[in-house]
């Protein structure tokens, strides 16, 4: 408050401070000076005449210029407020308190009314409560009761109600008070309108919750409404349900041969059947890209089950009339049942036997259905193989089966490479590809995901080291993230592991930076919390991988020590074509700059969502615009390349 005093009456006051030195020389030494020129008494009284018409004129020129000068910087000040104002979508607003009277200035018609012009503008202050949404009156009100008696900037944010819409604002303000009785006189501020803002905030809160392409729950809210069902039958002392989980049979050639847009329209007919089969009493979730989930409650029938899921598949068979093309889809399912004792405690084994059920199925070629069976033996061998291949090779890393492939971080501006992200890759002696989406469940479920990770952080720290040796000038500002499982941070002395490694390969801790979900993040706040602290004071980086696909609460960048947020390429391959998508990633983008984090942009694949994902204030990137995954072995020439400036696709 004080300083804005200050600034108020600075001006005035070095007019006046102006003034009274000139007139106090002038008075001093104007007397000696007449003496001097007119020795008479006559031509004294002269001088001392036009002396005075003199300073009356010279004063008042001095005056006029200052108070000009003043005028002037005031009526520039007041053209930069309206520019502001308007760039920022803002108005501002007085509140005479003691007459109960409220003056704005800015595009006030647009912003506070219809827009029509001849809308009245609130004048008081239950003109403007009036405005206000019900819901946010009391918390109005408190706000502003609290800056009048305590003399607190008011920070608000509420909702303004204008005919038929409804606008979201944000105002700041202070209160102005007497200099004799201190009685607040007037509360002046802004308000902005952040409708967008809450907008894309609603949106990533929804996208943490619904999937946006069909409209259905999301595997995350799935899980919660599984769990949900949990503690209700458990109090019952019994359970009765079933969950489905649906795959539709080589969705991936529709996608190769007709196009993904083809096939986003498959999805959403395919939900739309299924939801229209299904009772009000159901769950329909899309689990994945082509897995549906759902939940039959009050089943208690293993058969009526049965039946349920042949009229679904009856249901999708019918022919999708998806101009101009006709498509016949087929679908797989895997049946879980859940009759008197629930035998499971966390949701997640429902639908990994749904899936072990539903991959049976696929195994009898599809269009089939599958119940799960502790019997399900082609599963199990399959996943005890994998596990017994993985751990022979964790035991003898000479096999040289597993291996680390490294995909760029490029900065958008210069096209140099900030480092690189380790990926693991399995290639089988006879050159059969295992994905990691095979055997990085069977390590987790199994155990070995602790060695493996150990193995991961080993190869990814000697292949930077063996760049930073091979031209220390190139690498040295360059960092590696390696991805870190929940598994691993049960480890009690995983951080302890980690700067051993560090050591062992002569690389500072800013070198390596560890990607973590939001999931892993949230399953064990406070044992996370207390890691992410350790890493901290080490010197090692964190970012969240596949931001704004997880938990809706954004609470834990505050709580948690991270570093970088990298944004889901859900989010950034649609961010050309959908509006809600760039307002998301924008959304991202500045509450990240405003936290003073890094974000990288995941998933590139075109020019152009390089130039809008930098025009938007993303400065890193990585994805296969710049460079797919590539052995080590290939790093020296990709850095013989820089800087990675994009080049036209053929």
């Amino acid at each position: 408050m004080q300083r804005n005093l200050n600034k108020r009456f600075f001006q005035p006051a070095m007019i006046v401070l102006i003034y009274v030195l000139v007139a106090g020389v002038w008075i001093v030494f104007s007397d000696s000076i007449v003496a001097q020129l007119a020795p008479s008494s006559h031509w004294r009284t002269t001088l001392q005449s036009l002396k005075g018409l003199f300073f009356v004129a010279g004063t008042g020129i001095l005056l006029y210029v200052l108070i000009r000068g003043y005028a002037e910087s005031l009526r520039q000040k007041e053209r930069h407020n309206r520019l502001t104002q308007r760039a920022a979508k803002a108005c501002s607003w007085d509140w005479d308190i003691e007459a109960d009277r409220f003056t704005w200035a800015g595009d006030v018609s647009s912003f506070l009314t219809e827009g029509d012009g001849t809308s009245p503008l609130p004048r008081t202050y239950q003109d403007v409560l009036r405005h206000i949404h019900p819901e946010d009156i009391p918390n109005f009100e408190r706000a502003v009761q609290e800056s009048l008696l305590r003399d607190q900037e008011l920070h608000l944010e509420f909702r303004w109600q204008r005919g038929a819409n409804t606008r979201w604002f944000f105002a700041v303000g202070e209160v102005e008070r007497d200099l004799t009785t201190n009685k607040p006189q007037h509360l002046r501020g802004i308000i902005r309108d952040i409708t967008q803002r809450k907008q894309a905030e609603q949106e990533l809160a929804y996208k943490s919750e619904w999937d946006g392409l069909t409209g259905l729950l999301n595997r995350s809210f799935f899980l919660k409404r599984l769990e949900q069902l949990f503690q209700t039958q458990r109090r019952l002392g019994h359970c009765s349900f079933a969950v489905l989980l649906l795959d539709i049979d080589r969705f991936s050639r529709i996608n190769d041969s007709l196009g993904h847009w083809v096939g986003d329209a498959v999805l959403q007919e395919a939900s739309r059947r299924l939801a229209n089969f299904l009772s009000p009493a159901d769950s329909l979730a899309r689990l994945s890209a082509d897995e549906f989930g759902i939940l039959l409650q009050a089943s208690n029938d293993q058969d009526q089950v049965l039946r349920s899921a042949h009229h679904i598949l009856e249901v999708l068979k019918t022919p999708m009339h998806l101009s101009p093309h006709d498509i016949n889809i087929t679908a797989s399912i895997g049946v879980v049942t859940c009759f008197d004792a629930n035998p499971y405690n966390n949701p997640e084994y429902i639908l990994r036997d749904a899936a072990t059920a539903m991959r049976q199925a696929k195994l009898q070629g599809g269009d089939q259905i599958a119940a799960f069976k502790k019997a399900l033996h082609t599963q199990a061998f399959e996943a005890l193989s994998l596990e017994n291949q993985l751990r022979k090779n964790l035991r003898d890393p000479a096999q040289q089966e597993l291996f680390l492939a490294f995909q760029p971080i490029v900065d958008l501006g210069s096209g140099e490479i900030a480092g690189f992200e380790a990926l693991i890759r399995w290639r089988l002696a006879d050159g059969t590809v295992i994905p990691p989406n095979r055997f990085i469940p069977v390590a987790e479920q199994s155990g070995l995901i602790q060695p493996l990770g150990k193995w991961v952080l080993d190869s990814a720290c000697a292949a930077l080291a063996a760049l930073r040796a091979n031209d220390p000038n190139a690498v040295d500002h360059m960092h590696v993230n390696v991805n870190v499982s929940a598994r691993q941070l049960e480890q009690h002395d995983f951080v302890r592991e980690i700067n051993e490694l560090l050591l062992i390969h002569n690389l500072p801790a800013q070198t390596l930076r560890l990607e973590l979900t939001e999931t892993v993040l949230m399953e064990n706040a406070a044992q996370v919390q207390n890691f992410l602290g350790q890493l901290q004071e080490i010197g090692i980086g964190v970012a969240v991988d596949d931001f704004g696909t997880g938990y809706s609460s954004l609470s834990y960048l505050h709580r948690f020590s991270i570093n970088t947020l990298k944004i889901d390429l859900s989010f950034v391959q649609s961010v050309l074509t959908n509006e809600h998508s760039k307002a998301i990633t924008q959304a991202i983008i500045d509450m990240a700059q405003s936290l003073n984090k890094t974000v990288v942009a995941e998933g590139i694949e075109t020019q152009e969502q390089a130039a809008l994902i930098a025009a938007m204030g993303c400065r890193y990137a990585q994805g296969f615009l710049f460079s797919y995954p590539l052995e080590k072995e290939a790093l020296p020439q990709l850095l013989d390349q820089q800087p990675l400036v994009p080049t036209p696709r053929e």
